[in-house]
């Protein structure tokens, strides 16, 4: 569950709970909402831990093995976890991205399900890539090359031409 919608659940239990009358039935809802608060309140607290520490573990696996089953499970985990763009830091994520979105082991379904979960923390990250390094990325043809000579010079020309 996101933060989010965590905040609103709760949000619409305390607007529950001041809008039930204090008199018979809704007196003994009232009571049993505010036994059932510090349970609920230690249980997410104790979900977000548990769930931090499973993604860092997952985490530090991607980190060892770089592999389909591995990226996958490391995006569930980030699915069902909240406050990891807060816990793990933007830039460690988008390092990991980078690794795993240039990887040529990895398939790009992998790739696709990870940049899916990075989107959903709201981590601005590129669309993934299917196994090009950061080289092959920005590398030129030779045809691309020829071109932009031919380019430059008819704009050397033309200002040869007009200082004349």
């Amino acid at each position: 569950m996101s933060r989010n919608k965590f905040i609103l659940l709760f949000a619409t239990i305390i607007a529950l709970y001041f809008l039930l009358p204090n008199e018979g039935f809704g007196l003994v809802v009232k009571a049993n909402m505010m036994a059932a608060a510090p349970f609920i309140m230690a249980f997410v607290i104790i979900y977000l831990v548990i769930t931090i520490n499973v993604l860092k573990r997952s985490l530090k696996k991607l980190d060892a093995q770089l592999s389909d089953e591995t990226v996958i499970n490391a995006a569930k985990i980030m699915n069902i976890t909240f406050d990891v763009k807060r816990m793990m830091g933007p830039d460690s994520l988008q390092a990991m991205y980078n690794r795993v979105n240039f990887s040529r082991s990895v398939s790009l379904h992998a790739k696709t399900v990870l940049y899916d979960a990075l989107r959903k923390k709201r981590l601005d990250v590129p669309p993934p890539s299917s196994g090009k390094s950061a080289k092959d990325l920005y590398a030129r043809s030779a045809e691309e090359v020829k071109a932009d000579r031919i380019g430059m010079n008819k704009k050397n020309r033309k200002k040869k031409r007009a200082r004349a």
